[in-house]
């Protein structure tokens, strides 16, 4: 797959053929004005879920959840074809949109992103028609808050060598229409008892605060806006700039970023098998590129919940983050 990333540079964007409405996104008062709508350079355009119902359409590459069962490719061992959860982590991947200016954007990799491992997971749900894809990019860097907001929460403030945020896309297949619709996304933001009420679940009606834009395999991935310096994810800008009792700020937000996935070693494969069962930990790097924000030496082990990760830099100060095992287990039951 290739990498792919895009700017706005209009205020308002037509919709594509079927959705003449046209598209208009909302700040809080008090916050810099971005621009209200975008034009999208090379990569299709971005639709609201305004007029849909409870999902997003989408048909994944002839895969349906049989198929995905009886493929003979499964190293994680968890009943699902790897290559299934490849393509299905390829066609769904979301849109993050991001500050380029923020602490930890990483412009020694192309394209140029917030810095991270960004792996991913795949399992089923409860119900057997259905799978979820949790996007984990294992940020190398959380820069915290700074500013006035700071001066009397100094250490709430302080960032860390690491930051554990995710999102999952949950997948039901449609027998009838046989393709896959996104009927679920959770997005962490500052969980374990932090969250604000933002660490959450968006489903049925939920679903429609998101933006889609097209991507050049033709599905609809989802937008979502991570906050400066703390990568906390929302569906909107307007809740990002009210987000964590207002310390979050998507204010400079003007660049997407699909979720880079391009390899099935970006897998993380399961708890009861970790890495398809080459190793428990991963060090930087394991989804091809090697990034100057990351000492090559450290390691993550995101399905131990007894290792405890410092971190991807031993010189940065401030606290250890949450580890992936923990956020995982305990907000949204991965």
């Amino acid at each position: 797959m290739t990498d792919w990333q895009f700017r706005p540079q209009r205020r308002t964007i037509k919709n594509g053929p079927g959705m003449p409405s046209t598209l208009r996104m909302t700040y809080l008062p008090g916050k810099l004005p971005i621009l209200a709508g975008m034009f999208i350079l090379c990569c299709g355009p971005l639709r609201s879920q305004g007029s849909r119902q409870s999902a997003a359409p989408n048909t994944a590459p002839g895969l349906s959840p049989a198929q995905c069962e009886r493929g003979s490719d499964d190293q994680d061992k968890d009943g699902l074809d790897d290559r299934c959860e490849h393509e299905l982590a390829v066609a769904f991947a979301p849109v993050l949109w991001v500050d380029p200016a923020a602490c930890g954007f990483d412009r020694s990799v192309s394209p140029a992103r917030p810095g991270g491992e960004y792996l991913y997971a795949v399992q089923r749900s409860n119900d057997t028609h259905q799978i979820r894809i949790a996007y984990l990019p294992a940020y190398y860097v959380d820069c915290g808050w700074s500013g006035p907001k700071c001066v009397l929460v100094r250490e709430m403030c302080e960032g860390h060598a690491g930051d554990s945020e995710f999102i999952i896309v949950e997948l039901d297949f449609d027998h009838n229409a046989k393709k896959w619709d996104v009927r679920g996304i959770f997005l962490s933001a500052h969980c374990l008892g932090n969250s604000d009420g933002r660490c959450k679940w968006y489903r049925g009606t939920g679903l429609q605060q998101f933006e889609w834009i097209e991507s050049p395999e033709g599905f609809d991935s989802p937008v979502v806006w991570i906050a400066r310096g703390s990568h906390a994810a929302y569906p909107t800008r307007a809740s990002c700039d009210s987000g964590f009792w207002l310390f979050d700020t998507c204010d400079g937000n003007r660049l997407g970023i699909r979720f880079p996935v391009r390899t099935k070693l970006q897998n993380i494969g399961s708890r009861s098998n970790p890495f398809m069962g080459e190793t428990d930990c991963v060090a930087p790097g394991r989804g091809g590129w090697r990034s100057a924000l990351a000492d090559s030496t450290l390691k993550e082990c995101f399905w131990m919940p007894n290792k405890p990760f410092r971190g991807w830099q031993r010189s940065r100060a401030g606290t250890a983050p949450t580890p992936y095992d923990r956020h995982l287990r305990e907000t949204a039951s991965f």
